[in-house]
């Protein structure tokens, strides 16, 4: 039992590393008329270093020449790499790459008795592909909470997306959506309904908010700009807290 694994390995590397013949042209053998194209039956099979072409034709009527791509495509008779003529050619595939074989025969190469096949590189010495680029997706950290955050407070479900620092026209979007806030002073609450926030300018209107309260654009501070005051219809000045935050739109 200790001598039969090495012997079935053995047996299984030979047979796996064992060289193919293939017959050219099938049956009908090198000839104008294969039993199938040429280059379409080598396009459908798989050539590794070592196995050997089997070309079958008349001797004295034809030949087979090994050439070059160029000589090829021009179906040029001259200087061939290599020139056989004993009627039953075999060729070893002795390197991976390209073959280009044509006919010796006036006129054969010109009506399609040619094949070029590619002969794959030995396991181990394949050419590995370029690695991809590393992805150049950039992962945002999630805004830090607000201080005393609660379910009232219209900030709590503020979304901030900022485009990639990539970007020349980056800059900072804020969607503030419909939220109620209660604004409690002198012990009275009010609940208005915010709906939007609008550019914040020095010295211009920069809030708009519904309800039955109205801007007052008299008072000022803030250095220079425009201080946020409701007034109620009785004329009784009430201090807010704005809540919200600076947009561009």
């Amino acid at each position: 039992m200790d001598f039969k694994t090495p012997l079935f390995l053995l047996f299984v590397l030979g047979s796996t590393s064992q060289a193919l013949k293939f017959d050219i042209g099938g049956t009908a053998g090198w000839s104008l008329k294969p039993s199938e194209n040429y280059n379409e039956w080598s396009g459908g099979n798989r050539f590794q270093v070592n196995d050997v072409l089997v070309f079958k034709y008349k001797k004295g009527s034809d030949s087979v020449l090994e050439v070059t791509k160029e000589a090829y495509d021009k179906c040029n008779k001259t200087n061939p790499i290599k020139k056989l003529e004993d009627g039953n050619t075999e060729i070893t595939l002795d390197r991976s790459g390209p073959f280009y074989f044509i006919s010796g025969t006036d006129q054969n190469c010109e009506k399609g008795q040619k094949l070029n096949l590619v002969v794959i590189s030995p396991r181990g010495h394949t050419p590995s592909s370029a690695a991809p680029s590393p992805s150049t997706t950039t992962h945002l950290p999630q805004p830090s909470p607000f201080p005393n955050q609660n379910n009232n407070n219209p900030l709590h479900h503020l979304t901030v997306t900022q485009p990639p620092p990539s970007d020349p026209r980056a800059a900072i979007m804020v969607n503030v959506p419909k939220t109620k806030k209660t604004y409690c002073t002198n012990k009275e609450c009010k609940k208005h309904t915010l709906h939007k926030v609008t550019q914040y300018k020095k010295g211009k209107d920069s809030i708009a908010a519904q309800g039955k309260h109205r801007y007052d654009q008299k008072q000022s501070g803030y250095g220079g700009q425009t201080k946020p005051v409701f007034h109620k219809k009785s004329k009784t000045t009430k201090k807010i807290v704005f809540v919200g935050a600076l947009a561009k739109f």
